[in-house]
């Protein structure tokens, strides 16, 4: 089973000093059986954290084979050759699972336990085996049978329909954002279950979907409160909504996206503009969320006419000094050469089998130990860890001792006893906490007096910090500070998302927390890493957007960057960070090590681009969209129906063939500018323009239908699964009911991966400021009459219902 090669890395990032790289999953095996960018890039992360991948191709050859980005996904991955689709290919791959720690499907729902791979063959051949499955729309529901093709998920999610362009309709997205989150989620499911089976000895199901990673990329869509204010309804633009989050165009052509998310920031870009006058405007008190459309847009017109008065490199240095969140609109090849990029190790060097010198996307979980170097441990780009050198993770070695089964209820949630303490704010550190509270962590979120930076009744809110609990704690005193390392002393994770260096002026960083917990779990999230040339950069997620060149691949050639709608950076990062924690927690199973963790916005925006974050000579060009934002070939596409829009996804000449009988028009085969693949790639235009002009006849439903029948893929690009009620989401249990104090009955998207088929287990909403000081600090051992004086002192906060937010 030859690998992909040796390879050569360059690791221009220098260690912190005492602390050495790892591997967490050195000695795991895991064995592939994906065909798709979810499976792909699940199992492409595996190999990066040292597991022993295996990829199990057909006979024809892997169905990613041709696209640049599966040079990246397939590096380092053993390769055997079987069709799972027959008897002989089944006894094959059950003869390798039987020595895995992991398989990893997507071969559609039953599909694995109709080839005899499923539940039964785990019990029979391998009870430690952890089997993860990733499906399109999940197990249930009406949509269960899509075909696995990110299109199709992005429509009916109604992902499409809530992107703008500069036309009217859904828009096509150049990034497959919901095969990339369930990929994550997949892998948050597969460390809960690895953390799970050092204490029972039980292997695990693990379930996702592409629509998991739909919701999860959209959360804030998918909240809704009995009593919650009504979110103001914005006039939406592809260039963005709100003035100081929106991408401006300078005097030389060239585009910055402002990050001023928040109202600390309207002086600062006032100022920088020349416009201090602005800051008084009775317009623009409450900026940067006005209260009236023509409001934002007379800001926005303000803006947009200083920003043309000088050219970008102006900018550059004048928003720099008044410390203004910003970045600059570039290409995804310009972002390859990013001096912060290299810095942080996320581009490495390496030599494939197939193309040579290459450069492809480098570890985007930075874990590291305290103490000496541990050859085992240590990971190198395209090295196999030797059997002999580290035993599999299946092996007595690493049962507790002796081999036997662990305690611990069969039932009970993966992360039931984990204590996270949740320091962090806004999207990129917090929402990874509730990712961990949906698998039965107890979290804590610690807020100073003034609470997140997006604290609200709205959907995000609600979203990015379900089940967790509430501590209002101030660090700036040092009581508050004693009390916080009280709590980390007795917690097993904590993460923070400070800029970097103001934990540990305040005394609470990592070394502190280590000096009372060595076996911590310490992760950091920030928006360029914690060190580098931009360490010190505000950063929020669309200028990470913007200067990865994700804004620039989504507008296309020869059109203006576009905003995407989804926080795709700051979710990233935050399944990252709920990764990272799982992967070092079951480390710290295996070796009783507590790790430093650590990711940040821009190693997730080089994550969602590693299929073109590449180098190698030869390599095909980087995907862009096309001007109309429709699709990039007339059988990938959207088309406009006489009362909706769908999405068609043809694969191959059965599906163009069956096309074109579903849709009545048989004659098309034998035109001789359709007849074959080369034909139509000729006439990509004629072919679009008869497409449109025979859906535009027929009603979304009869369309759908029609193709359905001769199973053509395509989806409704109208959001069909995008309400709360939709039985796709509910019988899926993908949508969860809390009683809130102040919102009354809260419904949202949780319980996105599934461990056994349990149900999610947090068991309440997000937490109003303050709520649980009291419960929280007295399990900390503070008597009755310490946490009064905390409470009086200022240094804690509990929540009454008129401070609630």
């Amino acid at each position: 089973m030859p690998m992909s090669g040796p390879t050569r890395v360059e690791q221009p990032l220098p260690e912190a000093s005492g602390r050495r790289d790892v591997a967490p999953l050195a000695g795991l095996r895991v064995l592939d059986l994906t065909t798709t960018v979810a499976g792909a890039v699940a199992t492409m992360l595996l190999r990066d954290f040292g597991a022993d991948v295996t990829l199990v191709e057909p006979p024809n050859g892997h169905p990613l084979a041709a696209d640049p980005g599966f040079r990246v996904w397939g590096f380092g991955k053993r390769r055997v050759v079987a069709d799972p689709r027959t008897a002989r290919g089944c006894r094959r791959v059950a003869e390798l699972a039987r020595e895995m720690d992991v398989l990893v499907e997507d071969l559609g729902p039953g599909r694995a336990a109709r080839l005899g791979l499923g539940e039964g063959m785990r019990h029979e051949i391998n009870p430690r085996l952890i089997h993860v499955s990733i499906t399109a729309c999940g197990p249930y529901g009406p949509w269960r049978d899509l075909p696995s093709d990110e299109a199709l998920v992005a429509a009916l999610s109604g992902t499409m329909r809530r992107q703008p362009s500069f036309r009217e309709g859904p828009s096509y997205f150049v990034l497959p954002l919901c095969s990339y989150a369930a990929a994550l989620l997949a892998l948050h499911g597969l460390g809960a279950a690895l953390v799970a089976r050092e204490r029972t000895g039980r292997g695990a199901w693990v379930e996702t979907s592409l629509l998991a990673g739909a919701l999860a990329m959209s959360s804030a869509t998918f909240a809704a409160a009995e009593r919650g204010e009504a979110a103001p309804t914005l006039a939406r633009h592809p260039l963005g909504q709100l003035p100081l989050y929106r991408l401006y165009q300078t005097q030389d052509g060239r585009w910055l996206h402002l990050g001023g998310l928040t109202a600390r920031f309207w002086p600062r870009v006032a100022l920088a503009v020349g416009r201090p006058e602005l800051i008084s405007d009775p317009r623009f008190q409450n900026a940067p969320r006005m209260a009236t459309d023509d409001d934002r847009r007379a800001l926005m017109d303000i803006l947009a006419a200083e920003f043309d008065r000088r050219p970008f490199a102006e900018w550059d240095r004048i928003l720099d000094e008044h410390d203004v969140p910003y970045g600059p609109a570039l290409t995804v090849d310009e972002f390859l050469h990013d001096p912060q990029l290299r810095h942080q190790g996320l581009v490495v060097t390496v030599e494939h089998p197939e193309v040579g010198h290459m450069e492809r996307v480098g570890r985007v979980i930075r874990f590291e130990r305290w103490g000496e170097a541990s050859t085992a441990l240590t990971p190198v780009f395209g090295h196999r860890p030797s059997s002999a050198a580290l035993p599999s993770v299946s092996s007595p070695a690493y049962r507790g001792g002796d081999g036997h089964e662990g305690e611990g209820p069969a039932g009970a949630a993966p992360l039931a006893g984990v204590r996270v303490l949740d320091a962090s704010g806004y999207i990129a550190g917090a929402y990874g906490g509730a990712f961990l509270a949906d698998l039965g962590a107890d979290v804590i979120k610690v807020e100073g007096p003034e609470g997140d930076g997006l604290r609200g009744p709205g959907g995000g809110f609600l979203s990015w910090n379900r089940g967790k609990r509430g501590l209002c704690l101030d660090l700036r005193t040092a009581e508050g500070r004693e009390v916080y390392l009280r709590l980390a002393a007795q917690a097993d994770v904590v993460l923070e998302n400070m800029r970097p260096g103001v934990a540990d002026r305040l005394g609470v960083g990592y070394e502190a927390v280590r000096a009372v917990n060595p076996r911590i779990v310490y992760c950091y999230v920030s928006a360029y890493g914690s060190s580098g040339p931009y360490r010190h950069k505000p950063g929020f997620d669309p200028i990470l957007q913007a200067r990865s060149g994700i804004e620039r691949a989504q507008g296309g050639l020869e059109m203006p960057p576009v905003f995407l709608v989804p926080p795709v950076t700051d979710n990233t990062a935050a399944m990252l960070n709920a990764l990272g924690i799982l992967l070092a927690l079951y480390h710290r199973e295996r070796t009783g090590e507590g790790l430093w963790v650590e990711t940040s916005l821009l190693a997730a925006a080089a994550l969602l681009q590693s299929d073109s974050l590449t180098a190698y000579e030869g390599r095909p060009p980087r995907a862009a969209n096309d001007r109309e934002h429709l699709g990039p070939h007339a059988l990938r596409r959207l088309y406009r129906c006489r009362d909706g829009w769908l999405m068609l996804a043809c694969r191959d000449e059965r599906d163009w063939r069956a096309l074109c009988t579903a849709l009545g028009r048989p004659q098309w085969r034998a035109d001789p500018r359709f007849a074959t693949p080369e034909a139509r790639a000729g006439n990509q235009r004629a072919l679009a323009e008869a497409l449109a002009e025979r859906f535009a006849g027929l009603s979304l439903g009869r369309a759908v239908r029609a193709l359905h029948r001769r199973r053509v893929p395509c989806a409704p690009a109208t959001g069909v699964c995008e309400g709360l009620d939709e039985p796709q989401l509910v019988e899926n249990g993908y949508v969860v009911s809390f009683a809130h104090p102040v919102l009354g009955i809260v419904r949202q998207a949780a319980g996105l991966v599934r461990v056994n088929g349990a149900d999610p287990a947090c068991q309440r909403p997000a937490p109003l400021l303050g709520e649980h000081t009291r419960a929280v600090l007295a399990e900390a051992g503070l008597t009755r009459d310490e946490i009064e004086r905390l409470i009086t002192a200022g240094v804690a906060r509990e929540t009454t219902l008129l401070t609630a937010y």
